[in-house]
């Protein structure tokens, strides 16, 4: 009888602790249907998705720089390939690059006529000058000393394209 008791005891014990269980995770599920109801439906998914859009956007314009940045020459490193070309009594006065036309600009004074056409040699061999791009407009090459001068060349391989209509 004793043993009957015992039984009884458990089995109520083991009831109790199961309706427990099962009223905390009822809640539980109906707070968690009330909290995605809100979240579905609310503010908080907007917000969720203006985020995600932003990002997107962000990753976008970062994939445009990206490529636009390896497909540009910086105007730094042309001007300091420049200088580093710069023959003695060779002094430039100016150095221009266009981004529009690709072009580069030099103006400077040589002490002598040589010294400015092994300069202009230099220029069109460089890895930034394109073939054959290399001009002297003033063509003033009859003066032995003090020669002034500008060069005119198209960086290599940013030759524009024509556009289509």
């Amino acid at each position: 009888m004793l043993v009957v008791i015992a039984l009884c005891f458990l089995i109520a014990l083991f009831a109790a602790l199961l309706f427990a269980t099962s009223l905390f995770l009822n809640i539980q599920a109906t707070a968690l249907k009330e909290s995605l109801a809100i979240q579905e439906s609310g503010e908080y998914i907007r917000r969720i998705t203006e985020t995600e859009r932003s990002i997107k956007n962000a990753n976008t314009a970062l994939v445009s720089l990206a490529k636009a940045r390896t497909e540009t020459v910086s105007a730094g490193a042309i001007i300091e390939s420049v200088a580093a070309l710069v023959p003695t009594g060779v002094h430039l006065e100016n150095v221009s690059v266009d981004a529009q036309s690709d072009v580069v600009s030099i103006r400077g004074f040589a002490q002598l006529r040589d010294q400015m056409l092994a300069f202009a040699g230099a220029l069109s061999a460089s890895e930034y000058a394109a073939p054959e791009s290399l001009k002297n407009p003033d063509q003033n090459l009859l003066k032995e000393k003090n020669f002034v001068f500008e060069l005119i060349f198209t960086i290599a391989g940013f030759e524009r394209q024509p556009t289509k209509p």
